[in-house]
């Protein structure tokens, strides 16, 4: 038989997931995955065998049943089966463009979910089917991908088994110091003939935090910090400072500003320090949220 006649030289290709044949950990080193305070997407290549042609499709599905077993069989431990359409989206296909060996998708994970989960590991299941042109290498047209979400996704610790205590409280009006870490921001902490003062987060579990957020409240911004530190310490006693601003300027009302530092020392204290406002001290100071960050190492 002459198989030219029947299937082209051309026409015997094979469609597969690139890195398939393993266990694809998420983060991979030294990658960077965009994200939103929402979403997390990841990057997942296909790759075409041989000679690349004319444009063609590949259609992509979920395959929980390849999570459950391998969690079943104790391949994978400490690790959450990912729901699709709930805890992430896929596209219904994959598209190749002419003359091309390689396609690329993103999979739109839920950082919230992803949050949820901080502590173990997600996992989910990728199956490659009905390549509009070409063959599907069936040893390869299934992905498996498993995430750390330590090393992904920012997680919000100030209200996780955290007591506030401030150096001074408002006793003048309801805008106390529970505003400032109520993750409210159209509620406020407020304080007359402002003289500096310290807010402090005292951990049950000491805690790794690398970056923390500033939120403008809603009136004059006179009233708004422009110089602080972020101390930490061990025993509410010995502080060292991990952060320190001045000349510091909220554009705009409601805005929150983030702020990125260096560590890696789980501190069983957190303390703001602010120093100075914009209007001057001996005027009001005001401040509608403090949230204390850990970002991925």
């Amino acid at each position: 038989i002459n198989t030219s006649n029947i299937i082209k030289p051309s026409e015997i290709h094979y469609v597969y997931f690139t890195d398939a044949g393993m266990l694809s950990m998420i983060p991979k080193p030294n990658a960077s995955y965009q994200q939103s305070a929402t979403d997390l997407y990841v990057p997942v290549s296909v790759s075409l065998g041989s000679t690349a042609g004319d444009a063609f499709t590949t259609d992509i599905g979920p395959l929980p049943d390849t999570i459950q077993r391998l969690i079943s069989d104790s391949v994978l431990k400490n690790t959450i089966l990912l729901r699709a359409d709930t805890d992430y989206t896929l596209p219904p296909t994959v598209n190749f463009l002419p003359k091309s060996n390689s396609a690329a998708f993103n999979i739109d994970f839920s950082a919230n979910i992803l949050r949820q989960y901080y502590y173990q590991k997600v996992a989910l299941a990728v199956k490659l089917s009905n390549p509009s042109s070409h063959l599907l290498d069936t040893t390869r047209d299934i992905l498996v991908l498993v995430l750390e979400p330590q090393k992904l996704v920012n997680l919000d610790i100030t209200n996780d088994g955290s007591t506030l205590s401030v150096e001074r409280e408002n006793t003048r009006t309801g805008e106390i110091s529970p505003n400032l870490v109520d993750n409210n921001i159209n509620t406020k902490y407020l304080l007359f003939d402002f003289q500096g003062v310290w807010a402090q987060l005292a951990f049950n579990t000491p805690e790794v935090a690398n970056a923390y957020t500033l939120t403008s409240a809603n009136d004059a911004d006179q009233r708004d910090p422009n110089a602080w530190q972020l101390q930490a310490s061990q025993d509410g006693n010995n502080w060292v400072v991990l952060d320190s601003e001045s000349g510091q300027v909220f554009t705009a009302r409601f805005q929150t500003k983030e702020y990125d530092f260096t560590n890696t020392i789980a501190y069983k204290y957190y303390r703001l320090n602010i120093l100075s406002v914009k209007g001057g001290n001996g005027g009001l100071f005001q401040l509608a949220e403090w949230r204390l960050i850990k970002r991925p190492q």
